[in-house]
């Protein structure tokens, strides 16, 4: 049997063992929920938003308007508070990089967005649907725009903070069309939104109603 007394652990054990638990707290720390991102009123009168808003007031009997206002007061001083908490813990996550981008989905999306793209050429000329998701029959582009990834930049592009680049994604796509179809003068995306159907809906066999909206136009 060893009876012999054990080596202490070396200063780099210790700051291994330092390094790491701080390491666990930024992560916890940094998952603690919050209203990042979504304390934007133009988001607030989002159909998603609004649908599981009014979900949660039925829930704790308030009317939807007055539940929105006081969720609006109680998440901005929330937010503020938990600035001040978090304002090291988001330092340490830019010099080591280990930001997160996504937070915690809070719920399921039922107003997805689609894309649309139209070409026409010089007036009175009408406009041809040249891609659309989830069409069979407009399908310019589609192994690039029905990849995840940029079906994940559509979902982005429809919320108002991300106005901006929905903007720069409709340019760059008309310089494709421009490059390929030299009849077409004008691009013009659209976002198209739609709620998704109940299972019952589904096998019924009811079609989406899609609302087109948010268009821009981009000339050559």
């Amino acid at each position: 049997m060893d009876t012999g007394a054990r080596e202490a652990p070396s200063w780099r054990t210790h700051l291994r063992a330092a390094l790491v638990a701080l390491h666990v707290a930024v992560v916890v720390l940094s998952a603690i929920p919050s209203p990042e991102g979504g304390l934007d009123r133009r988001t607030w009168d989002e159909p998603a938003v609004k649908v599981e808003l009014a979900a949660w007031a039925a829930r704790v009997g308030m009317a939807p308007r007055e539940f929105t206002a006081r969720l609006w007061t109680v998440a901005t001083r929330y937010d503020a508070a938990l600035d001040v908490i978090l304002a090291p813990v988001r330092r340490y996550e830019r010099w080591t990089g280990t930001a997160q981008n996504w937070k915690m989905f809070i719920a399921p999306h039922r107003f997805p967005a689609r894309l649309r793209v139209e070409g026409r050429g010089a007036l009175p000329a009408p406009w041809e649907v040249l891609y659309e998701a989830r069409s069979e029959t407009a399908t310019w582009m589609r192994e690039a725009l029905d990849t995840e990834r940029l079906r994940a930049s559509v979902f982005r592009w429809s919320w108002p903070k991300y106005r901006a680049t929905y903007r720069d994604g409709c340019r760059a796509l008309a310089r494709k069309v421009f490059a390929e179809r030299a009849d077409v003068v004008t691009v013009k995306c659209s976002l198209g939104k739609a709620r998704t159907l109940s299972p019952d809906e589904v096998r019924a066999g009811r079609p989406l109603d899609v609302t087109w909206g948010s268009s821009m136009e981009v000339d050559r």
